[in-house]
């Protein structure tokens, strides 16, 4: 009878353990994963709906994937910021803005 509620004690005791690492693992996947990813997407929906700042920038830290699409944002973004800034400071004007507006673009790492 006691090796039967050490063995329950043992095997209760792994469970738990095994509940916690899997509780700080889904922690860590979702600060370091799911949360960048969330910001993005946030950020591209305020400026689809026309909502957004163009001088907000996402932070670009690191060298994975969420960096990389945080820069290419930022550019893109930026693009938009200098092109309506561009239009803008043409209305009322004889001269249409320039047409063939195009920044060069930022060295991005490709993964």
């Amino acid at each position: 009878m006691f090796n039967t509620i050490c063995s329950i004690s043992i095997i209760y005791l792994v469970f738990c353990q095994t509940l916690i690492m899997s509780g700080l693992s889904l922690g860590v996947v979702r600060l370091l994963v799911v949360r960048p990813f969330t910001r993005l997407s946030n950020a591209m929906l305020d400026i689809a709906q026309g909502d957004g700042d163009l001088t907000r920038r996402l932070k670009a830290d690191g060298d994975d994937e969420t960096a990389t699409m945080a820069q290419a944002f930022n550019h893109f973004v930026g693009r938009i910021h200098d092109a309506v800034r561009t239009i803008s400071g043409h209305k009322g004007r004889s001269e249409p803005p320039p047409v063939n507006f195009r920044p060069s673009p930022p060295k991005l790492k490709k993964t």
